[in-house]
């Protein structure tokens, strides 16, 4: 009897896919990544930056044009040095920073100017007669080298990050991302808050007239309506917005989101733009006369002579030396020292680590968990220490270069969530930033138009380039970056909300930093409330001994900590 027979199966291996040179040194494809993503999260990241860094030399620019808040745009724009030099500083600072978190930490976080801090110095500054910008930068030079040094030893780093309550830690990313969120959701154009429409900071931004006044922005309400240059780019801004959110809540979940809701609202407003304002659709004439601003500012013999040139002779490295140590006109309008440098060093301290920590514990919870084969063990949790010790020296760098204070970026949450795995995407952004620095090429393409005080779109030569777009909006960016804020705070409630003892500490701190713009008093008022719920508890649970004060608030450190919030809380408030 014949018997059937059979062939045996064959099953194709999967083909892997080869890995550049690259990775032997930044292993992406181990945590993920790839090559591609790299790339492209790298430029995602980077553009988000630099469009938020345009937005904080507007504002620390304020403290180096005088009588700001009683000028007009026309003054303030007879200032170009000063935007072109604290750019220049801030995009050095950047790629400083940003380098020494791909090269030596290898992760995927940009290192920028940020506006939360900056909003912070701005604030000291205008409320305390006498002080100056550098004498700030000074005062953030010593917290930063308390900062690095507490970071760069391994036991003092856990003892002090260990010392955070764990629903103030859980708290610090929903913090920052709803102060990223608040902040940012007014920069889009599409409300406002105050009645002569300048963004409102928070309650520690005040400055002048109540807030920091940046670029007006006109109201939809107030739009004129009449077929004029300015009219259609407003409204073709607001509808750029909303296309912005729509394109990212359809495409949630799928790679690339962030970047793609970037380009495809950046690309819309730019078409929608020409098609309005460039074409007579009567006469069909064709004229570019509404873009001359934008192709003045990517090459212009004023983008790269009359600005550049100005920037470089006007770089303040080392002036937090020469100038910052002086506070002579503080101290002679009757300031108190003492006062000053004990409340503002405890504040950026821990303005600086919270910050960074907040930022971390986003990106980390963004990352998708690797899978793991039965019996592997588990990935090791990355230790953040070099993290924190490249943000500490990337400060140390900025202050000497006379940049405002830097922070790992909130964009770097963006990347992480499109793909960046790796120190690859870092390097890839410091790129972006070296180029950006000198040829104005992202703002260029990104930016919006918001206010009829902004006229970019027009003029934009004859040694203007840099001032004019110093009163651009970015609301494409903006919306992004709306949609980073909102997802952190998301992500980050993980706390029981049945449990009083964890809801307390973690309202008080998101409280306290959106109120403040503080993320420093709101670790301050997190640290204390956390002792103050824990001590109003029961001392027992059924069938459990008595505990004592320190097990009741988790430990000697969560104390020390709390005693030294109160210390900060009633400095911050002197």
């Amino acid at each position: 009897m014949a018997t059937a027979t059979t062939k045996p199966t064959t099953t194709k291996k999967k083909r892997k896919k080869k890995a550049t040179p690259l990775n032997g040194f930044f292993h992406y494809a181990e945590q993920g990544g790839t090559f591609g993503g790299e790339i492209c999260a790298g430029i995602g990241m980077a553009v988000l930056a630099v469009c938020g860094m345009f937005m904080n030399m507007q504002l620390v620019a304020t403290l180096s044009v005088s009588n700001y808040a009683e000028s007009t745009m026309a003054q303030i724009a007879t200032n170009g040095e000063v935007y072109a030099m604290t750019w220049l500083a801030s995009m050095i600072a950047a790629v400083i920073g940003t380098l020494i978190m791909g090269l030596v930490a290898r992760r995927p976080f940009v290192q920028v100017s940020s506006l939360a801090l900056s909003c912070v110095l701005v604030s000291t500054v205008s409320l305390n007669s006498g002080l100056t910008y550098y004498n700030m930068l000074a005062i953030c030079f010593v917290a930063n080298v308390v900062y690095l040094l507490v970071c760069a030893v391994p036991q003092v780093r856990r003892t002090v990050f260990g010392a955070l309550p764990a629903p103030v830690r859980a708290a610090l990313p929903a913090a920052a991302g709803l102060l990223l969120a608040w902040i940012a959701a007014q920069l889009t154009g599409l409300f406002s808050v105050t009645s002569n429409l300048m963004p409102n900071y928070g309650t520690a931004s005040v400055m002048g007239t109540g807030y920091v006044a940046l670029s007006g922005m006109t109201d939809i309400s107030d739009f004129s309506y009449i077929t004029d240059i300015y009219h259609p780019q407003m409204l073709i801004s607001a509808i750029a917005v909303v296309l912005t959110f729509a394109v990212f809540l359809y495409g949630r979940g799928r790679k690339g989101g962030y970047g793609k809701a970037l380009a495809i609202g950046t690309v819309f407003f730019l078409v929608a733009s020409v098609l309005a304002c460039g074409v007579n659709w009567k006469n069909f004439n064709f004229a570019l006369s509404f873009l001359w601003g934008r192709l003045w500012m990517a090459g212009s013999e004023d983008a790269m002579q009359a600005h550049l040139s100005a920037a470089i002779a006007n770089l303040g490295i080392g002036k937090v030396f020469t100038q910052g140590f002086d506070f002579s006109g503080f101290t002679g309008n009757g300031g108190n020292l003492a006062v000053l440098f004990g409340s503002s060093l405890l504040s950026y301290v821990f303005m600086f680590a919270a910050d960074a920590e907040s930022t971390v514990a986003a990106c980390d919870a963004a990352l998708p968990v690797r899978a793991t084969a039965e019996g592997e063990a588990a990935p090791e949790p990355k230790d953040n220490g070099l993290v924190f010790i490249a943000n500490g020296a990337a400060n140390v760098v900025a202050a000497v270069l006379g940049a405002s204070p830097v922070a790992v970026g909130k964009e770097s949450v963006a990347g992480a969530r499109d793909r960046a795995r790796s120190g690859l995407a870092a390097v890839v952004a410091a790129a972006v930033f070296a180029v950006s620095a000198v040829v104005w090429v992202v703002p260029t393409l990104c930016a919006t138009i918001t206010s009829y005080t902004i006229s970019f779109n027009m003029y934009g030569h004859y040694g203007y380039c840099m001032q004019l777009l110093a009163q651009t909006s970015f609301s494409v960016a903006d919306a992004v970056m709306v949609i980073v804020g909102l997802g952190m705070a998301v992500r980050a409630v993980t706390i029981d909300v049945r449990d009083t003892t964890q809801v307390a500490p973690f309202a008080a701190t998101v409280a306290a930093t959106v109120l403040t713009t503080n993320l420093a008093v709101g670790v301050a008022a997190g640290a204390v409330a956390h002792v103050l719920v824990n001590l109003a508890a029961p001392r027992r649970k059924k069938g459990q001994p008595k505990s004592s004060l320190i097990e009741r608030v988790g430990g000697v450190d969560k104390l020390v900590l709390a005693a030294v919030s109160v210390v900060l809380l009633v400095l911050v408030a002197w």
